[in-house]
This record gives structure tokens, sequence and C-alpha cells, in this order.
């Protein structure tokens, strides 16, 4: 067996069965036995989110609706071709793109900011973290709540119901974007004092302007809602950042391509103020368009006042040149040809003449390499060729029909100009008059009740599934990282034979200890005149754990048939692999059996054994051990101890304590008188369970060995790697040692381990 394990070190590691294949019963296995990690991770998520929920303020949202009608459809002055031809040649936005631009534009955000008073920031001053959330969820903060009082030393806080309204701040400008604290004093009085230090900057009363000494700062408070002695923060914010916070929470877009419906939207803190917000945005951005209207009209109605009388003029002398030609030649007759010649040089002639006032008009406005005046310049240019081309046609006619058609045609192109300038001219009047434009508002602000964000009822579903998302990847990133041996197959691999399969019971994982469990042993030990120990064979013997420790107790009983004086060795790898559990447990099982049994706890540094067999007195271990018999010439027999049978059981229990410390137990284990104590036992027990120190961390389990008849490695389940196991067979080889087999406990105790059918198969 030593060759075999020895040659097993220098085999290549095999595959892990299960390595490649994942079935769906193993992850189940998986998530079931990681159950508790999983829903730890998943709580702890939702904890945080729900944390968030109630602890961030919450954002109001408020919206209004305003229309955006395009020239074609307002009626307006911009509804005549002037106004018309020079956007449809030059490209610009639509009417809606250039009222979201203005009402984003400081002519309509800074008279907001000064009827608000949006440049000075107020509010209460909160616990830090939590006192937010207590004010609001708690206490409550509506409109119509009082203040809290608070505990003695927190009263600096708000804690609800706290509000403060300032009209107006002056401040020097070393100050501004600088908060302040305002606190309040009794009888509606105030004090205005620095961030940093506490120095009073001025007192004032709510409803009177209040100065300091020197005059820089100046304060009036409207109203003020507070307990004696609450702070508030008090902040004078300089133009630039009044205008960047109000366009951070504003939002303006068009609801639909081309629909010309424009929502403004805007999302703060308070639920109120967004939609007196909203409401005085709406309303800055039809006074700033209504003057830029008039201001259009005034400049456009002098254009055309102007050109009027230079068109009556041109009109008349056209309607003169035309009667007096007739009055010299007759009344001519113009055929169908002719007239359709007519018409078309009446519409070219209208179209030059006016993108020529059209081009002069905003020559007012822009210089002549703008693209409104290139575009309106590239449009005449085509008229005029286009002329031309008509005019070849006309140059084929008779000469006296030649000058019909020309005159005709000056008369009614200017006919129809001055027309359309008397009308445009109306318009514009009527524009100046009642300054309608062509916005308009649809639908205004309402209060907001509930709040934009956070969502809570999706933060928490969205958090609840990230929890349970990431508990799963939690329990199989602990799988990945803790991967170790936990089956049969697998032990075989390194060339080790399973003996019992241990599974992991809740007594196991959670012993009788503790100052419940003491008292109930203090009021038991009356019935008992020795006290013993309560190991898991005796206290619970229907058990999981003990019915393998049974299978594992037929299984040496087999090997040893015929034998008497058989030592078993119990070791494991590292500590915490179970080894002195399996040890007393079995010891326990040995005797009840009818044999002859002595423990003897040869672990001279932990004496995890001599604990579970009840040789604590008074908090240390009574009595003398190996280490004093080696050191001593006492007898043996002045080492040995029992332990009685419990009630309902047959067998009693041998063992010897491991006594007091030793500097170097691998040296006492090392002594003959030791060894000659280990053959005195064989001569007189049938079995000799010997709990050694784990053999990876000292030398003792292989000085243990060679004594040994059996030699058993306790594993704890999916905690040893193949490497590590590889190792420990080496150390017991080298010393000469056989190890029999394995004994895998606590199967099916860690998340996914081999064994989860195991436990139910047992209970």
């Amino acid at each position: 067996m030593t060759h075999d394990n020895a040659s097993a070190l220098h085999q290549p590691r095999r595959p892990l069965p299960g390595d490649e294949d994942i079935r769906p019963r193993d992850i189940y296995e998986l998530l079931v036995a990681g159950r508790w990690t999983l829903l730890g991770v998943a709580a702890t998520v939702f904890l945080l989110a729900l944390a968030y929920c109630l602890l961030v303020p919450p954002t109001y949202r408020a919206s209004a609706l305003i229309q955006v009608v395009e020239p074609t459809k307002s009626g307006g002055p911009v509804d005549n071709r002037f106004g018309r031809l020079g956007a449809l040649l030059s490209g610009t936005p639509s009417q809606a793109s250039a009222e979201i631009s203005l009402m984003q534009s400081r002519r309509v955000i800074d008279p907001v900011i000064a009827q608000l008073h949006l440049d000075i920031a107020t509010g209460p001053r909160h616990f830090p973290i939590i006192g937010s959330g207590i004010a609001r969820n708690i206490n409550g903060n509506g409109e119509a709540a009082k203040p809290v009082e608070a505990w003695f030393g927190f009263r600096r806080w708000a804690w609800g119901g706290d509000r403060v309204s300032v009209e107006k701040l002056e401040v020097p400008a070393e100050d501004n974007d600088n908060t302040l604290i305002l606190v309040a004093l009794e009888g509606g009085a105030y004090r205005l004092q620095s961030f940093w230090f506490g120095r009073e900057l001025l007192t004032g009363k709510v409803g009177s302007e209040a100065a300091s000494r020197d005059g820089r700062y100046k304060m009036l408070v409207k109203s003020l809602q507070a307990l004696p002695g609450t702070e508030f923060s008090v902040t004078k914010l300089t133009p630039d950042v009044a205008v960047a916070n109000l366009i951070e929470g504003l939002t303006v877009e068009e609801t639909a391509v081309s629909s010309g419906v424009i929502e403004v939207a805007y999302k703060g803190s308070g639920r109120a103020m967004v939609a007196r917000i909203v409401d005085a945005l709406v309303e800055s951005h039809h006074a700033e368009h209504s003057a830029a209207l008039r201001e259009d009209s005034e400049r456009s109605l002098e254009f055309l006042n102007k050109q009027l009388p230079t068109i009556a003029a041109q009109l008349q002398e056209a309607q003169a040149a035309l009667s007096k030609y007739q009055q010299i030649n007759g009344g001519l007759s113009v055929d169908f040809d002719g007239q359709l010649l007519l018409r078309n040089g009446v519409d070219l002639e209208s179209k030059r003449l006016e993108l020529l006032t059209q081009i002069d008009k905003e020559k007012t406005r822009y210089t002549a390499e703008h693209p409104v005046v290139q575009a309106l310049a590239a449009q005449l240019t085509t008229v005029e060729r286009e002329q031309r081309n008509l005019k070849g046609r006309v140059d084929l006619l008779p000469q006296t029909k030649q000058d019909v058609l020309t005159l005709t045609r000056d008369v009614e192109a200017r006919e129809n100009l001055y027309k359309s300038i008397v009308s445009s001219i109306q318009s514009y009047q009527l524009a100046m008059v009642g300054s309608v434009g062509n916005v308009r508002t649809i639908d205004n602000a309402s209060l907001p009740y509930v709040p934009a964000a956070p969502k809570t009822l999706l933060i928490l579903v969205i958090s609840l599934a990230l929890g349970l998302l990431f508990g799963v990847v939690a329990v199989f990133l602990r799988r990945s990282l803790t991967r170790g041996l936990e089956s049969p197959a697998e032990l075989a691999t390194v060339g080790l034979t399973t003996l019992a399969l241990v599974p992991l019971s809740k007594a196991q994982r959670r012993p009788s200890t503790g100052l419940l469990a003491k008292l109930k042993k203090a009021k038991s030990a009356s019935k008992r005149t020795t006290e013993v120990a309560d190991l898991l064979a005796d206290r619970l013997p229907e058990d999981a754990a003990v019915e393998a420790l049974r299978a594992l107790r037929t299984s040496l009983l087999n090997r040893a048939a015929g034998k008497s004086g058989v030592v078993v060795l119990v070791s494991g790898p590292v500590a915490g692999s179970g080894a002195s559990f399996v040890a007393a447990n079995l010891a326990l099982l040995l005797a009840q059996a009818g044999r002859k049994v002595v423990a003897v706890d040869a672990d001279l540094r932990g004496q995890a054994l001599s604990r579970s067999l009840g040789g604590q007195a008074n908090g240390s271990l009574a009595g003398a051990g190996i280490v004093e018999y080696v050191q001593s010439a006492m007898a043996p027999e002045a080492l040995l101890r029992s332990r009685p049978a419990m009630a309902g059981t047959v067998g009693s229990l041998d063992w010897i304590s491991g006594g007091g410390p030793s500097r170097v137990p691998a040296d006492t284990l090392l002594q003959p008188r030791f060894t000659d104590l280990i053959r005195l036992l064989a001569s007189n027990y049938d079995f000799i369970v010997l709990d050694a120190a784990p053999v990876l961390a000292a030398a003792d389990a292989a000085i243990l060995g060679r004594l040994a008849t059996m030699t058993l490695l306790v594993l704890k389940s999916g905690e040893h790697r193949a490497d590590e196991l590889e190792v420990a067979l080496a150390r017991f080889a080298d010393a000469g040692v056989t190890v029999q087999g394995a004994v895998l406990n606590q199967v099916g105790g860690r998340a996914g381990a081999y064994g989860q059918t195991l436990k139910a198969a047992y209970a």
C-alpha cells in the first residue's frame, strides 16, 4: 500500500469527475447549499437600495406644453411671402427649434432667476447621512408640517417642518457661492454667521431688511419657521452658477418631430418650486417672444413704409405708359398665346420685384455675404434667367404685341407687389397692436405629487433581482475559489480509498456549547454522579453523521476480524478537518459494539479529544496525561479514565488525556515510554484509537503512524486540493506509513458540495 501511495504521487493528475460536465442537478444542489450566501447577498443589496430610496431626497418634475405654429399657419406677419421666402431659401431650422434655443437662453432664464430669487440657495441643515431621511419620512416635511423638537445636543439640526424664505441677500464678492449659516432665534429673530468659526455677520427679524454694521451684508427674510437654535444654510450664487443650476434641471424638447409642440420640464427637490419655475419660464419666454416679434414688426414696418411710395410711383408710371400707348395705337387685343406669355411674364416679374424688395429688407439686418442674402440673390438670378428665356419667345411676336405684353406685364406685376406690401403693412400693424405671435400655451405646469426620482418600487424590484443575481454569482465564485476534492471518485485520483462519507449535521455544525448548554449540563449533573461529555453519538444516535460513522465502524471491524490490539490512527491534513470529532465518536461507537476500547489523545497541542470526552474541570484539563507519564515513573493505570455508558447504551470507553503542555510534542511521542505504553494498551484492549495532530502541520502523525495498525486520513469535504493531499500522503509514505483510507467529513456542508442528496438519504 505504501508503494501504491508513493507511486500515485508521481502519476500525472487525471481530470476530476464532473470537471467537464455540469448537470442541472449540480447547479440546483449548489444553489440550495449556498442559499444563505445567496439570500445574504440579495438582502444586502435590497437593504442598500431601500436605504438609498429612504435617504436620497426625492426629485419632482413639472412640465408645461407650448405650441409653435409654423409661418404658413400662424396668420401673423410672418405669414407673408417676404417672411417665408427667406426661411425657405436659407435652409434655416424650424420655428420650434428656434423657440427651444430661445427658451434656454439667458434672455428668458435671467428674469426667472430674479423673479423667484433662484440666485439665493437656502435649506435646513440636517444631521449627516440620515437626517434628511428622518425629517422627510418619519416626521414629515410638508407645507403643513410643524418643526420637530430634537434631543439636547441635536437641536442645531432640522428634523422636519423647518423652512425659510429669503427674498434678498447681498454679500461681498469673496462670499459669493460660499455657504453661510442662518440661525433661528426667539421671537422671529435670526442671526447670519459664517460657516467656519461661526463669526456673526448680522442679526435681524423676519419681514424687515437687516444689514451688517459695515453695510457689506444685507438680508431680507420673508418667512422663517423653525425652533430656536435650528440652522439653515444660505448661499448667494453668482449669475453663472444660478443659470447653470437652472439649466441643469431644465429640459426643453419637441414632443414629436415637426409637431410644433414643445414640452418645457424642470426637475428639482421642491415640489411647489418646480411648478413655479416652469410657469415662470413659459411666461418669460412668451414675453421675450412678444418683444422680439414687436421689434421685428417695427423694423419690417419701417422698411415697408419706406418702400411703399416708391412702389406706388412705379405703378403709376407703368399705368401711365400703358395708357399713353393705348391712346396712340388704339385698343389692341391679345390672343390666347399672348395671354399665356403675359401670365408667365407677370409671375416672373412679380417674383423678381419681390426678391429685390426682400433683398433690400434683409440687407438692413445682414451683410451681403450672409447666407440669407446669398440665397435670395441666387433665387433672383434664376428668375432673371427665366425672364430672358421668356423674352426670347416674346421677341418672335410682332412689335406691337411685344409692346402691349411688356407694358401690361409691368402694370400687373407692380400692382401685385403694391398689394402685397400693403397687406404686409396691415399684418405688422396688427401684430404691434395685439402682440400676437405664433407661440401659445397648451398646458400650464401642475403641482407634482409623485416624485420623479427615486422610483422606489422600480429600484427595489431591480435591486432584488440584482441581489439574487449577485448572490448566485457569489455562490459560484465562492465555489470556484474554494474548489476541493469532495467525492470518492475524486479522492481515487490521488490514490485514496474512501471508507466513509460523513454528512454534516446541524448538531455537528452547532455543538452544545455556550451559556445555555452549560446551564442544561449543570441541571442534569445532579442526575449523574460522573460528568460525561456530550458526544454526537450519545446525544443524537440517529443522526446521519453517526450512521455514517457506524458504517466506518463496520468497515474497521471487518478489516480487524480475528485481531486484537488494533491501533487506529486518526489524523487530517490540516486543522479543522474534524479528525478529533471522528476519533471520539468512532471510539465510542466501537465501545457500544461490545469492544474494549481506549481513546488516546496524542494531539498534545490541541487536545480536542480530551475536551470531547469530558476532561475539563474548571476550565482546564484535569489529571495527568501522556506528557506527565513520559516525564515521570508513574504507573500506566494512573492515566486511564473511564467514560461510563449513557443511559440506554452499552459499553464503556476508557481514554487517556494528553496532559500538560509540552514544549516539543514530537520529542515526547518519540520517547520509549510512550511506545511501551501503546504496546501495553494493545495487549489489553481490542482497539486503541489515537487522535493525532494534522500531518501537514507537525511530524506527530508520521511518528504515530509507525505504531498504528490502521491509519485513517480525515478530510473535510471540498476543502482540500489534490496537491495538498498528495503532499500529506508523501509525508506518511516517507515515514513508511500506509494510509488505509480516507473519511470524508462534513459532506454537503459547503455550497454546492458533493453529497447534498446523501444527507437526504440518511434522513
